[in-house]
């Protein structure tokens, strides 16, 4: 099988450019006041959204080495949409932020693997400092709440959810 191989300084704009086609749209769409995305689905429709997640889902690149980052990316923010249920532009934009930071660390000659080796440590802080400032949804009224930042706040989504829920 065929194996294109290439190094660091021959592909570095290209995986900056794959970062940005994908965070680029997403990023635009957060907050509650975020701005709708025109994307058009591999069955060929077309439609508005302002969901990270079915933005990510539809970003499919031609050239390999764009492709393959915004691939590399996309499994991270599925996984926080699957585990906190939302979170996915969020992901992309703090993966899309580690990426341009970190060329740009690397470019002054900070080694890459220490790079790794910091971003791992601050990985596992970071992880701890979270669980220790979680908040517990304790009645319908945070479950409310949450709804309708996550519905644009549309109160007649966010007390839907509170129905379904209970």
């Amino acid at each position: 099988m065929y194996k294109n191989i290439q190094q660091y300084k021959d592909i570095r704009e290209k995986i900056l450019s794959g970062v940005s086609k994908l965070n680029d749209p997403i990023a635009g769409t957060l907050t509650p006041l975020g701005k709708n995305v025109i994307i058009q689905d591999d069955k060929g429709s077309v439609f508005s959204t302002n969901d990270g997640f079915t933005i990510a889902k539809n970003i499919f690149l031609k050239d390999p080495i764009e492709y393959a980052t915004v691939e590399l990316i996309k499994p991270a923010s599925f996984k926080t949409n699957s585990i906190a249920g939302d979170g996915t532009s969020t992901t992309i934009l703090l993966a899309s932020t580690l990426i341009r930071e970190g060329f740009k660390l690397i470019d002054e000659g900070y080694n890459p693997m220490q790079l790794k080796r910091d971003l791992d440590n601050v990985s596992g802080a970071l992880s701890n400092e979270i669980k220790k400032r979680k908040l517990d949804i304790v009645d319908d009224n945070d479950l409310f709440h949450i709804a309708k930042t996550s519905s644009n706040n549309d109160v007649g989504i966010a007390s839907d959810v509170v129905k379904i829920v209970n």
